[in-house]
């Protein structure tokens, strides 16, 4: 929340922070530039951007902290990634056992800084600070950093120039990467990109946006690139990408590493993506979420008022999503419930409730218990009656209760029609509907081809190739001059035995916000009107999600044609 300029003008006035001349003619100044009356009074000299901190503190009751001269715990400050601490002035200062409180220099980047941080189920509490407190605390942030992490990194970089065997050489390697993957874990980081040039830039990617890291010397490009190529068994051929995968334990937690590497004309440039585990070993990363969908799943997931449907067939990952999500979601402040069939897996500080339709306690009388229990979010992972379900979340979102629900319909407009035609008002209380699939992940043994004429014409009859693409170099997923020719696609080779072409299952998701504007788009409930629109407005659908994959190596294009296949039929797959 910020102050209005009535707020500061009063404020002011009543404190005789600044005179009355002075307030006068900021008023003037500000009606005459279109600016804000706070700017007016900085830019006249009556007021410092601290002063106005101040007065926001005072006036919204939110405590003001001063951290120049105050002791703050390495291990607190680290609970956020430094790059993300110094992108938003904001810094961990304190924690109990429910809360963590945050300096920040301006209370609207809280909403930015949910979900980028360790808060090990703690509620986050802000606290307005200056900026000389940023500035102490960041720079205190970067010294830990430094004697932590610097003094490792120099002594690798240091063994490999003067490494003289081979296995010197492999252990000084060895020791470098594993302290770059424990630096960027500390960091939050989900990928570390290494990148060649006169030096070896490290750069991490924390959320969506890429951080300068650190620069080492030219020397460790070669070794580092063995050790990559050896412990993620990537092939030797040079002059073509590659893919692997390895696995490594930091603190007794399981942490999955994707290697993808590239030629360029500067040299072979590497990305590593880091996937965590979580309290039940899945994170929304992991399951496939990236970029702007993630980001937009999130605030989703944290507007009080908000209905998220998670629809897909049965295998898709809904439970495991819901499951994610609610992971998320819980702190000491929040009552979170789940409402099931039965209960895959127990989750901590959750209640979970299993339905017992043989005496009596069915899904309504469940959900009704539920909804009684003064809950902030439940989940609901449970076969229902649509009507009946839509009246009871109508009456959740009423009481500023978040629910999230599971349903078996099928691609996000198709469970928008059969929900809209079972409403009995105008206005569904669903507020967002995830569209889910699985697809099975190609394997580490793969080789890379490129689409034909033709294939890219029945691609571009399903989606749309050149939003992919762009969104591909947003991602800097491939290079900023990358043309569909140039992308490589990947497949098992011939003689692959079955057995050996899959590595698992990763999700591919289309989510779509319900709007007035969505509903009143077709006349009677239609999934391909909604479809329309929702892509005319920005949507991103699983078609388009699972080509993205199959661009990245993770999955194939057989893959994207079953998903073509399992949510628009077989006669939408091109036969051209």
């Amino acid at each position: 929340m910020q102050l209005t300029d009535a707020q500061i003008k009063r404020f002011v006035l009543d404190t005789h922070l600044v005179t009355r001349k002075d307030v006068d003619a900021a008023a003037a100044k500000a009606s005459d530039r279109g600016i804000s009356f706070a700017d007016a009074l900085r830019s006249q000299g009556s007021l410092t951007q601290d002063d106005i901190r101040r007065a926001s503190a005072y006036v919204l009751g939110v405590p003001y902290v001063s951290l120049v001269k105050r002791a703050i715990d390495p291990h607190v400050m680290l609970l956020m990634p430094e790059a993300i601490a110094r992108t938003y002035s904001a810094i961990p200062y304190a924690m109990t056992d429910d809360t963590i409180e945050v300096a920040v220099l301006d209370l609207a980047h809280i909403p930015a800084l949910e979900g980028r941080m360790r808060t090990g189920g703690r509620r986050m509490v802000a606290r307005l600070t200056d900026t000389a407190s940023i500035q102490s605390a960041l720079s205190r942030y970067q010294r830990h950093l430094h004697i932590e992490y610097s003094d490792i990194i120099r002594s690798a970089s240091d063994s490999l120039k003067k490494a003289i065997t081979p296995d010197e050489v492999e252990a000084g390697a060895k020791k470098l990467l594993d302290t770059l993957i424990s630096h960027a874990l500390t960091q939050e980081a989900r990928v570390i990109h290494i990148e060649p040039g006169d030096a070896c830039i490290i750069r991490y990617r924390i959320g969506t946006t890429l951080h300068d890291a650190m620069e080492l010397p030219k020397h460790v490009l070669e070794p580092l690139a063995r050790i990559v190529t050896k412990v993620a068994r990537l092939g030797t051929a040079t002059g073509s990408a590659h893919d692997g995968r390895f696995r490594i334990t930091r603190h007794g937690e399981r942490i999955a590493v994707r290697v993808r590497t590239m030629p360029t004309h500067t040299g072979v440039t590497t990305a590593l993506t880091l996937v965590r585990g979580s309290s039940h070993g899945f994170t929304l990363d992991g399951l496939g979420f990236h970029g702007a969908m993630l980001d937009d799943f999130l605030r989703a997931s944290a507007d009080p008022h908000a209905n998220i449907l998670i629809s897909g067939p049965a295998g898709s990952g809904k439970t495991t999503t819901l499951y994610t999500l609610l992971d998320t979601l819980r702190t000491p402040a929040t009552n979170v419930l789940t409402v099931e069939s039965s209960i895959s897996a127990p989750l901590a500080r959750i209640g979970q409730v299993s339905i017992r339709p043989d005496i009596g306690f069915d899904t309504r009388a469940a959900l009704r218990a539920a909804l009684a229990q003064d809950p902030d979010v439940v989940g609901i992972d449970v076969a229902s009656d649509q009507t009946e379900l839509l009246q009871l979340l109508s009456g959740a979102r009423l009481r500023s209760i978040r629910t999230i629900t599971t349903s078996s319909l099928g691609a996000a407009c198709e469970a928008l029609e059969v929900f809209a035609k079972a409403a009995d008002e105008a206005t569904l209380p669903l507020t967002h509907v995830l569209g889910i699939a699985s697809v099975r992940m190609l394997g580490v043994n793969r080789e890379a081809y490129h689409l034909s004429a033709r294939e890219m014409d029945n691609l571009r009859s399903v989606a749309r190739m050149s939003d992919i693409l762009e969104i591909l170099k947003e991602e800097r997923i491939v290079p900023p001059k990358a043309t569909w020719s140039s992308v490589p696609f990947y497949r098992a080779p011939l003689e692959t035995p079955e057995h050996e072409i899959h590595a698992g299952m990763i999700g591919v998701h289309e989510l779509l916000t319900v709007t007035p504007e969505l509903l009143t788009a077709s006349k009677k409930p239609d999934a391909s009107n909604y479809l329309a629109h929702a892509v005319e407005h920005g949507m991103f659908t699983l078609v388009e999600d699972a080509i993205m994959k199959a661009s990245m190596g993770i999955t194939t294009l057989e893959e994207v044609w079953r998903i073509v296949a399992l949510y628009y039929g077989e006669n939408a797959i091109p036969t051209k």
